[in-house]
């Protein structure tokens, strides 16, 4: 329970965190500066239309809890993937639980530096992506006025080896025969066509067509026209023998018994239960790894060769003397 605010019968009209001081009406902003007010001889008509150019000339960013809040309802953010809103929801708890109640402006480079070095040793990947984030919100209250600088500018991630497992057609084929039909139907889709879980997920009766399965990346944003082999039409056929209640007729080609679209959690725990000893990104990888050298660009749907030939995990062959 919050503190009881003292003479609470007389002043019980007033906003919250506005209080009597010395000799005027006191607001305490969230991040602990206190703005004057008006006189304390002043009626509660003046103090309050004081408190509302206060507030007004005090937005909401005040703290770093309240600067992230503004971000995540931007435009920019909403803009982003479902995937990535996500991601970045999830790397904001723990940055949030240590700097949210602080002011932006007396955020350093130094304390970031050290909550990542605190973080490093629980976790390397999670420092980096919840670096990255801070690094998004703070930029995002820099063009704002709200911090005169972005404190993570500067600040090291620690260093990342890429992943570079390559599933072979034995692990394959013990994962999926442990698997169940929709998340069957999901690695042979994961595979074949190189598509992103979070496409895979979302990808709809719709968009399969005569000429292909039309899929607009969701991290790319990139429209690509996935060829229908007899691999991906035997996914398909299997993805229709899905069960459902007969009076429902699903939407998405991936469904759960209901009908319904999985989420990432839920099919993430589906995925957990096979126990295949890879990442469901994996497959992604291998299917890159396995396409010919000349294709692997278009099978990605990356906008370099560069990044797609990061997912050939196979040694590069070398003609010796």
């Amino acid at each position: 329970m919050g503190r009881q605010r003292k003479d609470a019968g007389r002043d019980a009209w007033c906003p919250k965190r506005v209080y009597r001081g010395r000799s005027a009406w006191e607001w305490k902003t969230p991040g602990g500066k206190t703005v004057r007010l008006c006189r304390l001889d002043q009626p509660p008509a003046v103090v309050l239309e004081r408190y509302a150019e206060a507030v007004e000339a005090n937005p909401a960013g005040d703290t770093f809890a309240e600067m992230a809040k503004l971000y995540h309802a931007c435009a920019h953010f909403s803009r982003l993937s479902k995937v990535t809103q996500e991601d970045y929801l999830r790397a904001s708890e723990r940055p949030l639980a240590i700097f949210g109640h602080l002011r932006p402006a007396v955020i350093k480079p130094a304390m970031v530096r050290m909550y990542m070095d605190k973080r490093g040793v629980e976790s390397m990947y999670r420092a980096n992506r919840e670096l990255s984030w801070m690094a998004v919100v703070f930029g995002f209250g820099y063009e704002r006025g709200m911090v005169p600088l972005n404190p993570v500018t500067g600040v090291k991630k620690f260093p990342e080896e890429r992943r570079r497992h390559y599933v072979t057609p034995e692990d394959y084929a013990a994962a999926y025969e442990r698997a169940q039909p929709p998340i069957r139907v999901a690695m042979e889709l994961a595979y074949a066509t190189g598509l992103r879980q979070a496409d895979v997920l979302g990808l709809t009766w719709q968009q399969v067509r005569a000429d292909g399965i039309l899929v607009k990346q969701s991290k790319t944003g990139r429209e690509v026209l996935k060829e229908i082999t007899p691999r991906v039409q035997a996914a398909l056929d299997l993805a229709k023998t899905l069960p459902k209640p007969a009076s429902i007729q699903s939407w998405y080609v991936v469904h759960t018994r209901t009908g319904s679209r999985y989420t990432r959690t839920g099919f993430n725990s589906s995925w957990q239960r096979v126990n295949a000893g890879f990442t469901f990104h994996d497959l992604r990888r291998a299917g890159a790894t396995d396409m010919e050298d000349a294709e692997r660009q278009n099978f990605t749907g990356h906008a370099s060769q560069r990044m797609a030939e990061s997912y050939n995990v196979k040694p590069i062959k070398s003609r010796s003397h």
